[in-house]
């Protein structure tokens, strides 16, 4: 359970990154060469995020309802909402 005003969250080198229950205001996901990030229990009301996923690489994110979120990928890394 993290709080706070923002967060940027990088991650390379075919990672693995699971999120849960974190409160921000801004979120900044940097995602790259195949790693892959599981953001649940994110959204916060007003929550800004931006997020740029890269080289094969994917995020999977729970509830954006709400959320002011840009997504830039490149055409080989996934992004998926529940």
């Amino acid at each position: 359970d993290i709080k706070t005003d923002s967060i940027n969250i990088f991650v390379s080198d075919d990672s693995e990154l699971d999120v849960n229950n974190l409160k921000a205001k801004y979120i900044k996901l940097i995602a790259e060469d195949k790693s892959e990030v599981e953001l649940n229990n994110v959204n916060l009301p007003g929550t800004e995020a931006e997020f740029f996923i890269r080289n094969y690489s994917s995020v999977q994110i729970d509830n954006t309802k709400g959320m002011a979120l840009s997504v830039k990928k490149d055409p080989d890394a996934e992004y998926e909402e529940d």
